[in-house]
């Protein structure tokens, strides 16, 4: 994909729910964003068993991958029907150049992002660091933006 608001975009309405899909063999240039993956209280739905595969971004204006379930300002709420998860993302063999925020994933406090695989991933030029946020569960493997590996705070 050349340039455009995102390489794949899954969100933001997840009422209905989101399971099994793969992602692969791709390239982006140019795009707002590389892999987005989005939503919000009050929505609900479960969005799980995403696997992304074989991936290659450059010139990404905002994330190469972002998973974010705070996607409007939406008041907290205690968990329920309403409450949005994911789980169970799988991103592996990916490689980006030029790029503002290589990853961030952003759960809820009430319903953290759990169950992420991130392997062999490349990233140069990586301007901001990684945004790990109300996430549980995370394992990477080979995982490195300029050059460094990337740790969980």
């Amino acid at each position: 994909m050349l340039s455009g608001h995102g390489g794949v975009v899954i969100g933001s309405e997840m009422s209905g729910s989101v399971r099994k899909v793969t992602i692969s063999n791709c390239v982006f240039d140019g795009t707002d964003r590389g892999i987005r993956i989005k939503s919000t209280r009050g929505r609900g739905g479960v969005v799980e068993d995403i696997r992304v595969s074989n991936i290659v971004m450059s010139n990404i204006k905002q994330e190469a991958v972002v998973l974010n379930l705070k996607y409007s300002k939406m008041p907290a709420e205690p968990k329920s029907e309403r409450t949005p998860v994911f789980r169970n993302v799988h991103i592996s063999g990916m490689t980006v150049t030029d790029v503002k925020t290589p990853i961030k994933i952003v759960g809820l406090e009430e319903a953290p992002i759990s169950d992420i695989v991130l392997r062999d991933i490349h990233i140069q030029g990586g301007k901001q660091k990684c945004i790990f946020e109300n996430c549980e569960r995370i394992t990477m493997d080979d995982v490195t933006v300029n050059g460094e590996k990337i740790k969980l705070d």
